[in-house]
C-alpha cells in the first residue's frame, strides 16, 4: 500500500511526497467465519479501514448486512459484527 501526502505549497496537487510502500497482512486478521459470511453473499459486504504510517499498522473491519422488512431488501446496511483495532 503506497498514497501520496497532500501537495505543499507550489506543487501541483499529485506532486506530494510518497509515503510507503506498507504490506498490510488484512487476511489473517480478519475471523474466517466472517469471511466465510460474505464469500458469494450479495447481502453482505466487508468494510475494511487501514491506517498506516505508524506501528503497528491498524486495521479495522465491519461486517454489514442489507436491511429487510417483511422478506424485502429495504435499502441500507445494519452493522452485524466488528473486530480489529478498536
Amino acid at each position: 500500500m503506497t498514497w501520496y501526502l497532500p501537495a505543499k505549497g507550489g506543487q501541483e496537487e499529485w506532486q506530494g511526497d510518497l509515503v510507503g510502500p506498507f504490506d498490510v497482512d488484512i487476511r489473517t486478521r480478519i475471523p474466517e467465519r466472517v469471511l466465510k459470511r460474505i464469500r458469494g453473499n450479495r447481502d453482505a459486504l466487508l468494510a475494511i479501514g487501514v491506517s498506516v504510517g505508524m506501528r503497528p499498522i491498524k486495521l479495522r473491519w465491519i461486517l454489514k448486512e442489507a436491511n429487510f422488512v417483511d422478506g424485502k431488501r429495504q435499502g441500507g446496511w445494519r452493522n452485524v459484527e466488528h473486530g480489529g483495532d478498536w
